[in-house]
């Protein structure tokens, strides 16, 4: 079977809880779109398809300057069924298997994309079928369902048809992959250990919902930026400020926005 991937950077202006976050002024002048649709244009992924996908509203097509500006593909689809969406952008630009990332994760962490890649084309070779891979912390809970924001996950276009055609519940139609990685029994779902440095860490928070954690997280990726791609050094930053502001930023939120 030949693997073709694409990344799929999932975005959109409409969060009622922080409007047009992910392209508010974040650092030096950039949006958190912006930071991480560079994450990818490196050597790592310059065979690889890249597409923003983003939904048919209005305000949503301003987002088209941003792929532009960054040479990805630009996708529209259903606002609400993100799993059309996902689809969609699949049997357009005839993917097997779309690597599926969150635009509200500015320090979502590129390496491990890559790792999961290579362990999906390495996992096709040896004839192991794979409908989902991700990483998973020490209570085997996937990466998604975390409050981390660094690690991304991989679908088989097969998989969401399948999904599309068994359920029509919102809540699978809305969060895509949770029905796949949720029925084990009738897919093919694999998960790495996350590093060892976040493996048991139930109290770091590095994704952004409200105003408050943007503006913190702007000022940690600020001090830190220059070794994110190090997630034990950044982890270990995080530990090491004497103040506590982030760790206690990041408990609050964790217990706010449970998953």
């Amino acid at each position: 079977m030949n693997v073709e991937l694409g990344i799929v950077v999932q975005a959109r202006l409409g969060s009622t809880r922080l409007p047009q976050k992910i392209i508010r002024p974040f650092t030096n002048h950039k949006s958190i779109l912006e930071i991480i649709l560079e994450r990818f244009n490196t050597p790592d992924f310059q065979y690889t398809q890249k597409i923003l996908a983003t939904s048919m509203i209005d305000t949503d097509f301003a987002l088209e300057k941003y792929a532009s500006k960054a040479n990805y593909d630009f996708f529209r689809g259903n606002e609400t069924d993100v799993l059309s969406r996902f689809i969609g952008v699949g049997e357009k630009y005839r993917l097997t298997h779309l690597v599926r990332i969150c635009s509200d994760n500015p320090f979502l962490h590129a390496p491990s994309v890559k790792v999961l890649m290579d362990e999906l084309k390495e996992r096709i070779a040896g004839a192991k079928n794979t409908d989902y891979l991700s990483f998973q912390n020490s209570r085997q809970i996937p990466a998604i369902k975390t409050h981390l924001g660094l690690f991304a996950e991989i679908v088989s276009l097969n998989a969401l048809k399948e999904t599309a055609a068994i359920t029509n519940e919102s809540a699978c139609h809305e969060h895509v992959t949770s029905f796949i990685y949720e029925n084990r029994d009738r897919f093919h779902v694999a998960f790495l250990d996350m590093p060892r440095c976040v493996f048991d860490r139930y109290d770091i928070r590095l994704t952004i919902d409200n105003s408050s954690d943007f503006e913190l997280m702007a000022k940690l990726y600020e001090e830190t930026h220059s070794f994110s791609d190090n997630i034990e050094r950044l982890i270990s930053y995080i530990d090491s400020c004497q103040s506590f502001e982030y760790k206690n930023m990041m408990i609050e939120n964790i217990k706010k926005y449970s998953k």
